[in-house]
């Protein structure tokens, strides 16, 4: 039995093959040059460009003060 295989561009963003392997449940992509494979991006080549670019969580937004929020109109 001949599987799909499912393969991203060299120079198109990393999202796209995240996307792929996301919506497909899997773990590796080709890597296309000029149509003809030239690689393989596996999910662990994704976190190591995490890692990379130091992602970092961004801090929960504080809460507003009581009454800081926007005004109620009066109905009526």
């Amino acid at each position: 039995m001949t599987r799909k295989i499912h393969t991203v561009p060299q120079h198109e963003n990393p999202s796209i093959a995240a996307r792929i392997m996301r919506s497909h449940s899997i773990h590796h992509v080709g890597v296309t040059l000029e149509g003809r494979v030239a690689g393989t991006l596996s999910s662990f080549d994704r976190l190591e460009l995490v890692e990379e670019r130091r992602f970092v969580w961004r801090q929960r937004p504080e809460p507003r003060a009581h009454g800081a929020g926007p005004r109620k109109r009066d109905e009526g």
